[in-house]
Order: structure tokens, then sequence, then C-alpha cells
């Protein structure tokens, strides 16, 4: 009779770890036992590999071993050893060292000691499990994943996600189609750049830091204000009209002066002056940004500049991949376009992803397109949306480094992004472009600084992953 599989596991905030090893090794019909903190019961951490688990045809232990200190492998041991005595002959346990804390494992052996068992851990880079067969007295053995079980909807359902909209981009397929010559043709990628760069700068001259009262009452009469801000604007004042000192409405014989209305309504409701303050100043800044849309000379840029790049990206990266057999080996798919959504409100876009790669042991890899500037928290708000997605995920920012036009105006931008994000920078090069360029530093003299070309760093950021054969 063959023997049964139990894979031990723990419950964190991080279960995704546990899901590699144990979806590599399992088979249908094998237990998954739980270990269970009162922190882990309380948040229902589990849930979402549980269900995981259970479609791929495992079967979750009805009852998880409960322990206060999961972190304290003598408390461990204890609650663990009489349940894995419980199973009887017949049956391996697997013990899956990723999720817990540094401690937990020591435990985990301890209780099942004398038992055949053996060790597990799903190594993230490079991305290969390590399987310790009876202890830790010898070696592990090491290999890559082979069963390509695990893909991007099973991680965000283990962290109480779904995916709501996609496109899964072919691997083993043709190229992706770019609507225009952008990212290959020097001349009109650079024609592209420069039109954005005059445009946006026209609009930036035009605003003016203080917008007069007639520019505003100009703006309002030709309907050319509108929006939020206005709506904004109006609710705040709504105190004024209804006190009946509003202009065009006929004041009441005993009516108060307007002056001491208003310090009547501030003393009553001290957020009311600073309301309508605020809701003012917000205004002039929409008048501000409504008069250079007006008077702007130059037509706006005939193509999204964002959609463009982000599909270069893309169409680049897939290209690459397909071409490195070596890289593709780790990966298990790439998505482009991903909106995902907390699984309790499932409508509702809870993050949004430019191009997500998938590693076979279930790291995710976020490439994020930003082909002109970002804001700090736009950044911070996508890496931790990520980090909730997957406990292994990293991210990238992926800007245009077109070192060809080094000396143009708009050229200053691109070096800008890059410093920013550093050592998390994929530089999006031109194919024959040179591979370093300068930069006027503060005193006057130049600092040069190196490009290698986006297939060359995509091709270095991804290697790390990839298993060393096993003669080396």
């Amino acid at each position: 009779m063959p023997e049964k599989q139990v894979f031990i596991v723990v419950s964190t905030g991080q279960n995704v770890a546990n899901l590699p090893p144990v979806l590599e090794c399992a088979d249908a019909g094998d237990c998954v036992l739980w270990i269970e903190s009162g922190e882990a019961r309380q948040k229902n951490w589990s849930a979402g590999a549980r269900e995981v688990f259970a479609r791929q045809g495992l079967a979750n232990h009805p009852a998880a071993v409960e322990v206060a200190d999961i972190n304290d492998p003598v408390q461990v041991a204890e609650r663990l050893r009489p349940v894995v005595a419980g199973f009887g002959e017949g049956h391996v346990f697997n013990l899956v060292a990723n999720g817990g804390p540094k401690l937990t494992p020591i435990g985990m052996l301890n209780a099942c000691r004398g038992l055949p068992s053996r060790l597990l851990y799903g190594n993230p880079q490079p991305a290969e499990l390590w399987i310790f067969d009876g202890g830790m007295e010898r070696a592990p053995e090491k290999r890559p994943y082979t069963r390509h079980r695990l893909d991007l909807p099973d991680i965000l359902a283990a962290g109480g996600l779904v995916l709501l909209e996609s496109a899964l981009l072919p691997l083993d397929g043709g190229p992706i189609a770019i609507p225009s010559g952008y990212g290959r043709d020097a001349e009109s990628t650079g024609r592209v750049h420069a039109q954005y760069h005059r445009y946006h700068q026209s609009a930036m001259d035009r605003q003016s830091p203080e917008t007069s009262f007639d520019d505003m009452q100009a703006l309002l009469q030709k309907r050319q204000l509108r929006g939020e801000a206005y709506e904004a604007w109006l609710k705040a004042l709504a105190p004024l009209f209804q006190s009946g000192f509003s202009q065009g409405v006929k004041q009441p014989a005993n009516a108060v002066p307007a002056g001491a209305d208003i310090a009547k309504a501030w003393q009553k409701k001290p957020g009311f002056m600073a309301a309508v303050y605020q809701a003012t100043c917000a205004l002039a800044k929409a008048a501000a940004r409504a008069k250079a849309r007006g008077g702007a000379s130059l037509d706006a840029p005939e193509i999204h500049l964002g959609q463009v790049f982000e599909q270069a990206v893309a169409a680049r990266l897939l290209a690459h991949l397909q071409a490195r057999p070596d890289l593709r080996s780790v990966i298990q798919s790439v998505w482009q376009n991903v909106k995902i959504a907390q699984a309790a409100s499932p409508r509702t876009v809870a993050a949004e992803w430019d191009i997500v790669i998938v590693l076979d042991s279930g790291i995710v890899l976020s490439v994020e397109c930003k082909s002109f500037s970002v804001e700090q928290k736009d950044w911070d708000a996508r890496l931790l949306n990520l980090l909730r997605a997957g406990s292994q995920a990293k991210m990238l920012i992926c800007g245009p480094l077109y070192t060809s036009f080094a000396e143009e105006p708009w050229f200053a931008a691109m070096h800008t992004l890059k410093e920013r994000a550093g050592k998390d920078f994929l530089p999006f090069t031109l194919a024959g472009q040179p591979e370093a360029y300068r930069v006027a530093d503060a005193r006057g003299g130049n600092r040069h600084y190196a490009c290698p070309s986006f297939e060359s760093e995509l091709a270095r950021w991804l290697a790390g992953y990839v298993p060393k054969p096993a003669d080396t």
C-alpha cells in the first residue's frame, strides 16, 4: 500500500510562501495540516490557501494545531506531536519551512522525530525547491519547479484577492502588435517625446500663479469652469445663501449686515470660513488650469504616450523571453493590464498593475511602466498592493532612457525618473543607442552615467531566479 503524504504548514499573513513547496510535491488526496496561532485564527489567514489546496484536490485537515506562540519551538512540538502520532503508520510528513518564524521548523522537526519525514523549503532566489530528507543531517536536494500548478489567480486567492481583468500574454506565441513605430524607430520616438514636451511646457508657461476675479468670472460665464472644484465651491458657499444675504435675494427689514452675519456663522461653525477659503483656493487653481487649456497654442499630442509606451515595453519583454528559453524556464506566465479586487468586494478595483511576471515558484514580479513622470505616493501604493498579493513580490519601474537624445530638453525628465527609481529602474532603450550619457552637475562639470540595454537589464534581473545546473 503506497504511503500517504501529510504536509504540515504554518498559518501566517504570508501564506503564499506555503503554496509552491506543497503543490510541487503533493498528489490528489494528500492531507494539509495547519499550525495556527490565536491571531491566525482570528484573522482567518489560511482561508485563501485552504481554498487553493482544495481546488488542487488536497484535503485540509479538519482540526488545526492550535498554539499560543508559533515562534516557541517547544510549544509547537508539544502541540503537534500527538496530532502526527494519530495518523498512524503509512504516512510521510512533509514539514514546510516557509511562512512561519525562524524557530517554528525546529518545533516541527522535534514533533516528527523518529517518523518518516522531510523538510521542504522554497528558496526564493534562485527559485528552486530544497528537500531535506530525514531531517537536516545531509545537504538538501535542490531542484527547479516542474509541475506548474501555481499561477496568478491562485496567488491572489491566497491573499484574499480576485482577478477582475487582465490579458495573458503568449510566452510561446507571436509578437504583440504596437500601433506605431514607437520604441522601434528612433526618429519617430524622439518626435513623440518632443511634441509632449512642447505641449506640457506651453501649458505650464501659460499658467499664472494668480487668477483674477475677471478671469474666473469670464470662465464661469462661458461654462468653461465646471467640475469637482466648482461644485465644492458652491457647496461651501451654501450657508451664505441660506442666511439670506446673497446677491439677488430680498433682505428682510431687520436683516443684520452681511459682515456681522458671516461672523455669527463663523462662531457657530468654526470650520465654515476654512471650508470657504479652501474651496475658493481650489477653484482659483482650477480656473488657472482652464485658462491655460483655453489659451494653449499647441494641439494635444495625437497618441496617448502612456498606453503606447506600455505596449512597446510588453512587446519587447515578450520577444526577449521568447528568444531566451533559459529565462523562460522559471516563468509560469506573463500578464498585462491587471486589475484586482478584494474577495469581500469583488466589483471594486483595489489595485492595478501594468505588466506582471509570475515565476513558477510563486514569486510575483511587477513591471510598472512610467513614460513621463510619477508621484512617489503612486509607487508606494502599487508596491503595497503588490506585497499584499504576494509575500515574495518585487516591483521595477520601467521608464524610457533614450541616450541618443541626451542633449534634448525633454531628456532631463527621463534622467530624473531613473535617479528617483534607483536600483529598481529598468531602462527602456532604443536599438543601437549609446550605452552611456552625461549630465551637467552642480559644479558646472559633467557626470557620466551608464545605460545598458533594456534586454540586458531584464535578463540580469531575471537571471538571479534561474537555478544553476546540478553539476556546478
